[in-house]
This record gives C-alpha cells, sequence and structure tokens, in this order.
C-alpha cells in the first residue's frame, strides 16, 4: 500500500511539474513575442523598404501562390506536397519575418550592404561594366567598392542555396530564416529605388522621396483598395516560369528591369509637388529629435494616379519570382525529410 501511495504521490507530481513548465513554456513565448513586437516598433522608423505593408504583402501572395500549385515543372510532387504542407503551417512566421533583415541592421553594419546595388555606378545600362561574377566583380573594383556599391544580386543567390541546404538538413529554424529572408532580399530587388545611387532623391532634390514611394503610397493604395493583384493571371504566370539555373543572372535581370523604372517615380514626384501649393503638400513633424515632413493625401493621390500600374506591377512580378526561388531551392535540395511531413 505504501508503494502505491509513493508511486501515485511521484506521478501527480510529475503531472503537476508538466503542466507548470507548459505554462512556463507559454510565458517564455509570449514574452519573446512581445518583445519582438517592441523592437520592431522602435526600429521600424529607421528601416522600411518596400515598408512592412509592402513586403509583407509580398510574401504573403507568393505562399499562397505555391499553396494554390498543382505541379511544378522540375519539382518532384511528394517535395511540391511538403512545401505546401510546411508553407501553410509556417505561413504567419514567414509573412512576419521576411521584414527581420532591417531589423538587424543596427546590430549588423554590414546587413545594410545586402539590400541595394547602386548599379548606375558601374556605367551606362545595361552596365556591363560590372562583372556578374561576384569574385571577378572584387577582382575589378576592389571589395571595398563593390560592397559599397550594393551586393543584393548575389544575395539573392546566395540565400536561394542557403534555404536548399537548409531544406536537404530538414533544419526548420534555418528554413524559417531563409524561406522569410529570401523573401525580403527579392522583394527589395524588385523595388526600382533600391538599385540606384539617386536611392532618395538626394541627387535631384528630392529628399525623402525612397520612403514615400514604398511605405506611404503603398500604404494609400491598400487603405484605398487600388492594390489590384490578379491570382488567376499570377498563379498562370508561376506556372510558366521555370527552376532557375543561373540565380545570379536571374537576379541581375530583375535589378535592370527595376532600374528602367527609376525616372518614372521620380517624374511623378516632381509632377504631384508642381500641382500643389508648397503650403498644402506636407505638414512639418518633430518627434523623437527628428524632423518629419509628413505630406498629404493630395500628393499621394497624384501619386497614385501615375505610379498606381507600377506598383501592382512590382509587387506582382516580385511575388511570381519569389515563389520560383522558393521552387527552385526545393528541386535543388537533395532530400525532403518525412518526419517533416507529418
Amino acid at each position: 500500500m505504501g508503494n502505491l501511495f509513493s508511486i501515485y504521490t511521484h506521478s501527480l507530481l510529475q503531472t503537476k511539474k508538466q503542466k507548470f513548465m507548459t505554462k512556463r513554456t507559454k510565458l517564455v513565448n509570449l514574452l519573446f513575442l512581445f518583445a519582438f513586437f517592441i523592437i520592431s516598433i522602435l526600429k521600424f522608423e529607421d528601416a522600411q523598404p518596400w515598408g512592412s505593408d509592402g513586403h509583407k504583402k509580398i510574401t504573403e501572395v507568393a505562399i499562397d501562390l505555391i499553396l494554390n500549385l498543382d505541379k511544378f515543372s522540375g519539382v518532384e510532387q511528394t517535395k511540391l506536397e511538403f512545401l505546401k504542407k510546411f508553407l501553410a503551417e509556417n505561413k504567419n512566421i514567414i509573412v512576419e519575418r521576411c521584414i527581420e533583415p532591417d531589423m538587424i541592421r543596427n546590430e549588423d553594419k554590414d546587413e545594410q550592404y545586402n539590400h541595394f546595388i547602386d548599379i548606375d555606378r558601374y556605367g551606362k545600362y545595361p552596365f556591363n561594366e560590372l562583372p556578374r561574377d561576384k569574385k571577378m566583380a572584387i577582382e575589378k573594383f576592389g571589395f571595398e567598392t563593390v560592397q559599397k556599391n550594393g551586393l543584393l544580386p548575389w544575395r539573392i543567390s546566395d540565400f536561394t542555396d542557403s534555404l536548399a541546404y537548409s531544406i536537404s538538413k530538414a533544419d526548420r529554424e534555418k528554413m524559417l530564416k531563409y524561406f522569410s529572408w529570401l523573401a525580403h532580399y527579392v522583394e527589395d530587388a524588385h523595388q526600382p529605388l533600391h538599385v540606384t545611387e539617386n536611392y532618395d532623391g538626394q541627387l535631384t532634390n528630392q529628399p525623402g522621396i525612397h520612403s514615400r514611394f514604398e511605405t506611404e503610397l503603398v500604404r494609400y493604395l491598400m487603405q484605398n483598395n487600388a492594390l489590384k493583384l490578379d491570382a488567376k493571371n499570377l498563379k498562370n504566370e508561376l506556372q510558366k516560369s521555370s527552376i532557375v539555373s543561373d540565380k545570379v543572372d536571374f537576379a541581375f535581370k530583375i535589378v535592370l528591369e527595376s532600374y528602367q523604372f527609376v525616372s518614372d517615380i521620380l517624374s511623378a514626384d516632381n509632377y504631384a509637388k508642381s500641382l500643389i501649393p508648397p503650403e498644402k503638400l506636407y505638414r512639418v513633424e518633430k518627434r523623437n529629435g527628428r524632423t518629419r515632413y509628413i505630406y498629404s493625401d493630395e500628393y499621394y493621390s497624384i501619386m497614385a494616379g501615375k505610379l498606381k500600374d507600377l506598383i501592382n506591377d512590382r509587387i506582382s512580378k516580385a511575388s511570381v519570382r519569389l515563389a520560383t526561388l522558393w521552387l527552385t531551392a526545393l528541386a535543388e535540395s537533395s532530400n525532403t525529410n518525412k518526419t517533416l511531413m507529418r
């Protein structure tokens, strides 16, 4: 009887301990998420390529494209089903984490160079002075120059490879990172002001255009239901695409395509400003020792009329190409761990 009582008591204590540990784990997770949220708010004023809205929208659309994909040329069906299951289960995490590369730039000073390439520092379009091979580019210009001018196309290639490797190793945490971070870099490459030396209009007396275009204008379009993405057309575009054989070349083609829209953005900004009296163009706001210029709805209405189609096009293409690179990484992975498919 004593032994039975001891066993019962021990079992009861173990159950209480397990419940306590479960509650503790949940509490730790909640505290982590809360801290992550607070850090996001504090840092986001300094880091918003495509804005959080744009980045998350593109990532979400790319995931949905794959979730609605029946098959893809060059990808085994079992791998595709694995990917669909993984993305479905981790969609919210990947969408939220796609903004992480911006958030670490204060800690990692070299990270900033992975978000852009000032391609017009290398002569005239199509900028053939710059070797597409990274080693050759460094041999020609030196590492400091190449880094200073931006590493975005090579970062896209490297992270596609890293994603493939993490899938091969069935490393869930690294998979989540590389799915999310690759999304961020691909999205940056589709933003025209990430591929020019005149990235913030500082060379044409248009300071602040970078944020006005990619953050405020995108938000304005979303709030006014003017961001129209044709899901059926995007699915057709994805099905017509194929596994990327040369990822560096693929990334540079995106950069060159984006560059052709730089002048359209700058021209639209000047046009909008020419129609609005200076006293109605913006209001001045001081916060945390900084001076901010908050542009009027009238300005963004004019900008939307000029650039709505351009933004819809860049976001649509970014979604399809991101999905294509994810599928490329999947195809290049050496295996799909069956334990992750359960």
